[in-house]
């Protein structure tokens, strides 16, 4: 277990595997920002949620800001509907931004760049906002289904 202070002292990169994806090198810039604003005291930890009851921190807690902040309305609806689960769990995919595209693929370092663009689209990255709104195979997919897309908002990678 490594502890804060020796992060902030030595850096993060060390307690790193070698080889981050790129998503990942992304997300460690972030943490290396935010730990930059961190001042560490030579007191005990206290652990709270960023809530309005102010309560001590529990998973469930955790869980229920995390359901607010994401726009939990949405993920309930997924699991209420009455469909086989897999069907869910790939709008639950969906709506996380998390099927495995080609684009996903290429984030996480499993595909090359110059694989991760749509078959039918040249030069453009298969994200799952292309198949299923932008790409012009979907488009005439809809159409022909008599589908007509409004509003329609998918999470980009």
């Amino acid at each position: 277990m490594v502890t804060v202070h020796a992060v902030k002292n030595a850096g993060l990169r060390g307690h790193l595997r070698s080889r981050l994806t790129h998503a990942a090198e992304t997300s460690l810039a972030t943490l290396v920002a935010w730990l930059d604003q961190v001042t560490l005291y030579d007191r005990p930890d206290a652990r709270a949620l960023a809530t309005a009851a102010h309560e001590p921190f529990s998973s469930r807690g955790a869980y229920q800001a995390l359901h607010v902040a994401t726009g939990g309305s949405d993920v309930v609806r997924i699991w209420a509907i009455r469909l086989p689960t897999k069907i869910k769990f790939f709008g639950w995919l969906l709506h996380h931004g998390r099927l495995n595209t080609r684009a996903h693929l290429f984030h996480r370092n499993i595909k090359p760049c110059e694989d991760s663009c749509c078959e039918h689209c040249q030069g453009i990255l298969e994200t799952d906002t292309h198949i299923f709104i932008d790409c012009p195979r979907a488009q005439e997919i809809w159409h022909r289904l008599s589908f007509t897309l409004h509003d329609l908002t998918l999470r980009r990678p």
